[in-house]
């Protein structure tokens, strides 16, 4: 649902540019070596821009950007195409290691290493991480790992998705989940949530099935920020919507900053940075206009503050009612089914209460025929107005947000 919303929002909107900012988990070293510390081997025969430890495993970035890994290599950590341990045996070391293959080109900028993954910021700001998979720590949608048989590195192992347009500026691994602080500044975390550690106020993991990365894995909530909440209706009837997708637009630059989808009162809350903001709605019945709320109207959020902004939305689906009665005695039908029929055949059917009325709703703007078949009481069934065929049926108009009445039959028993 959420890969729809996001293409009918960027096509109405056109390209979504955010401003850049960045704040580092895992430093970005420059591609000269760090001064010496003083714990180098001696003669220091390859020098390294940058090392991590995982569990059991360990992982350098060389100064030609290459990466090469040791230890355990369970579910393939090591990146090599195999489950086999490096280091435990002579001559698996020094050029005997294999450098792990990044795909074409690439090189790597940072590292870091979980208890069983590994992951890797290249060179493109991409990020690319294989080894252990049990909760989707590796970006995939899936549960499978990678590195641990052959033709899985290199070009063959994806980079991650992190969102339209969106790169990584730094990366950091945990026990068995993965973050990016991204090109806009947002930080963002799939894999293992069972403490939360992903940062979306649950326990579910993401990452590990389909559809759950990209635009729609959420950025992590951090302050400075505040919320705009409020109640989404109907334009016309005032009844509340629910399931619509509120968007929080920069009114700078039109780029995204929060959304959210309202519950069954219709009730909504969006996290967002301080700043202003347009409402863009999306109606995931398509039972009302998507768009912006307002001309747009702009909505201002303070630090630690709540916008309470109450939306609405215009229909642009309508209805037709009206009361079957039996033609000899006049007496309500109830259990008559009502069928519209639109350009291309039946729109939609409803049946008529105890008290032989009907309302047949949410059907789109447009021209209907009506039909009622009694198949309880076996009366004729009827073309609306008073016709026993299609061809002699009166056409009733549907407008958008009304219901249009006296849409009557009465049925004769043969």
């Amino acid at each position: 649902m959420h890969n729809d919303l996001f293409t009918r929002l960027i096509r109405m909107i056109g390209a979504v540019i955010i401003a850049a900012a960045s704040l580092t988990m895992v430093t970005v070293l420059p591609a000269t070596p760090a001064a010496a510390e003083g714990n180098e081997a001696p003669g220091n025969p390859a020098a390294f821009r940058s090392i991590t430890a995982g569990d059991a495993h360990t992982c350098v970035i060389l100064t030609n950007g290459s990466v090469r890994c040791w230890g355990a290599n369970g579910s393939g950590r090591l990146g090599l195409g195999d489950t086999s341990r490096r280091g435990d045996g002579a001559s698996e070391m020094g050029a005997f290691l294999p450098t792990v293959s990044l795909g074409a080109g690439r090189t790597a900028t940072a590292i870091t290493a979980g208890i069983g993954h590994t992951c890797a910021l290249l060179d493109n700001n991409s990020v690319k991480c294989w080894g252990e998979n049990g909760n989707g720590q590796l970006g995939q949608g899936d549960t499978a790992d990678r590195g641990d048989g052959a033709n899985e590195m290199g070009d063959n192992l994806p980079a991650i998705n992190l969102g339209t347009g969106r790169t990584a500026t730094a990366i950091t691994t945990g026990l068995g989940h993965t973050c990016a602080t991204l090109d806009n500044g947002a930080r963002k975390c799939w894999g293992a949530n069972g403490d939360g550690q992903l940062g979306q106020e649950d326990t579910a993991d993401r990452g590990d099935g389909a559809g759950e990365m990209g635009n729609n894995l959420p950025a992590v909530f951090l302050p400075p920020a505040g919320f705009i909440s409020g109640t989404v209706t109907d334009s016309v009837t005032a009844q509340p919507i629910t399931t619509a997708v509120v968007v929080a637009l920069r009114t700078s630059d039109f780029s995204f900053a929060g959304s959210a989808v309202t519950d069954g009162s219709g009730n909504y809350t969006t996290h967002t940075p301080p700043g202003s903001y347009y409402l863009y709605l999306l109606d995931t019945t398509v039972a009302h206009v998507d768009g912006f709320f307002g001309a747009p109207l702009t909505v201002f959020v303070a630090d630690g503050g709540n916008s309470d902004t109450d939306v609405t939305m215009a229909p642009n689906r309508g209805s037709f009612s009206g009361t079957i009665t039996d033609q000899a005695t006049a007496i309500p039908l109830s259990g008559v089914q009502v069928f519209a029929i639109g350009s291309t055949g039946i729109s939609a059917s409803t049946t008529t209460d105890g008290n032989g009325t009907y309302n047949l709703a949410n059907l789109p703007v447009g021209t209907y025929r009506a039909v009622f078949v009694d198949s309880i009481g076996r009366r004729t069934p009827e073309y609306y107005d008073n016709s026993p065929n299609f061809a002699g049926t009166i056409p009733i108009t549907v407008t958008a947000g009304n219901s249009t009445p006296n849409i009557n039959a009465a049925l004769l028993r043969p």
